[in-house]
């Protein structure tokens, strides 16, 4: 898979990218969701795994640009927040939630993890 990788957390996301490069994915990295969407629009990926919280749009908000937009069709939500609590937060905010379609505890971020999950996103597409 090829797989964009945004986190504004220099470590977190270099760390995300090596771990899903030696499960055999190519990866490209972004430091803002911002910057994301550049990388959007220059390539087609097959997955997005973004961070929740950033400055500017936060990973929901990221998320539903890029399922809207058609730039990507899965992505993975990682956050030290429960997913509930990423809801009352996006609710308050007026943002939908139902577009993330998987999410990741950053304690379960690992190789193991991603493996996982990926394979859900891979088993979900046939």
């Amino acid at each position: 898979m090829y797989i964009l990788v945004v986190d504004d957390s220099n470590g977190s996301r270099k760390l995300t990218a090596v771990r899903l490069r030696n499960l055999g994915h190519r990866t490209v990295e972004a430091a803002s969701a911002e910057e994301a969407v550049r990388r959007l629009k220059e390539a087609k990926f097959d997955l997005l795994v973004t961070d929740f919280e950033m400055p500017g749009k936060n990973g929901v908000e990221l998320i539903n640009l890029a399922i809207e937009k058609g730039y990507v069709k899965q992505a993975i939500l990682c956050s030290l927040h429960p997913m509930e609590t990423i809801c009352k937060t996006c609710a308050g905010l007026g943002v939908r939630t139902d577009r993330v379609t998987h999410y990741l505890s950053k304690h379960d971020r690992n190789a193991d993890g991603l493996k996982r999950t990926i394979a859900e996103i891979e088993n979900d597409n046939g």
